[in-house]
């Protein structure tokens, strides 16, 4: 069925069942019905919404409650800051008795000698004692020398050394003895070359013997020192007594002979002997 809807002055008009009709007054409004179950949650909730006024403040309790149990010990605080300043100092008290004296400590080093006083005035002169004995040398005793530059080689002849220093070539014949007055002793040869001999080979030697009237006597004495080298040799074990108090008296002697191959005999040699 079609539906015609009309508009008049009065207002709408509607149209039903072909017929139209003339909208009534409002009736009064019905009773509410029942209300409907509840609808689902909506999505999310509301924002908070703004804080209320501060309400009155209560009434005091009814006095202070019970006191709690101590806690425990905190740590120990920091060390303040230094010392404070010193006191004034009181007034000295009375001197107390004096203490029993202690042991007497140990002695201390010794302290530096102080310096010498002045000397004093010299004594009498004491007694003169008794004579020493005679020393060595005396009643004519003393000491021979010996001396020649050149010994010469070793030419299997026997050579003789002039009494104190001659700067030449030892004789082949011995005809400077020295005399000597008894009772006396002959000791202490010592021969002294001053320089090596010139192409002289190690093993090569130069024996000296004190002859007595032109022989060496039985346990005389000797030396034997080398002729590649400058040195010094001694005979400090024997002695010699030369006895003959009265002319014709003992004569002594220095004899040199060569082993090896000793150059040209160049040294240079001294040769001493005590006699006492």
């Amino acid at each position: 069925m079609a539906e015609t809807k009309l508009r008049d002055s009065c207002g709408d008009l509607s149209c039903c069942d072909d017929l139209c009709c003339e909208r009534g007054k409002r009736g009064k409004r019905g009773k509410r019905g029942k209300t409907g179950p509840t609808g689902p949650t909506g999505p999310g909730n509301g924002g908070t919404g703004p804080t209320g006024p501060q309400g009155i403040t209560g009434p005091t309790g009814p006095g202070v409650g019970e006191t709690g149990p101590t806690g425990s010990q905190g740590d120990t605080g920091p060390t303040g800051p230094g010392v404070g300043d010193t006191g004034p100092t009181g007034p000295e008290g009375a001197t107390g008795a004096t203490a029993p004296q202690g042991d007497t400590g140990p002695t201390g080093p010794q302290g530096d000698t102080g310096p010498t006083g002045p000397q004093g005035d010299t004594g009498p002169t004491g007694a003169e004692g008794d004579t020493g004995p005679t020393g060595p040398g005396a009643e004519g005793g003393g000491k021979l020398f010996w001396g020649v530059e050149i010994i010469g080689a070793n030419n299997g002849q026997a050579r003789f050394i002039p009494p104190g220093n001659d700067f030449a070539t030892a004789p082949l014949t011995d005809s400077m003895k020295i005399p000597i007055v008894g009772p006396a002793t002959a000791r202490r040869l010592v021969v002294n070359h001053f320089q090596a001999s010139p192409g002289a080979q190690p093993g090569s030697t130069a024996t000296y013997r004190l002859l007595v009237n032109g022989v060496f006597p039985v346990g005389g004495l000797t030396v034997t020192i080398p002729m590649n080298a400058a040195g010094q040799a001694s005979d400090l074990a024997n002695t010699y007594v030369i006895a003959t108090a009265v002319p014709p008296f003992e004569s002594l002697s220095l004899e040199v002979t060569k082993t090896g191959n000793t150059g040209g005999g160049v040294v240079f040699m001294q040769a001493s002997l005590e006699v006492v």
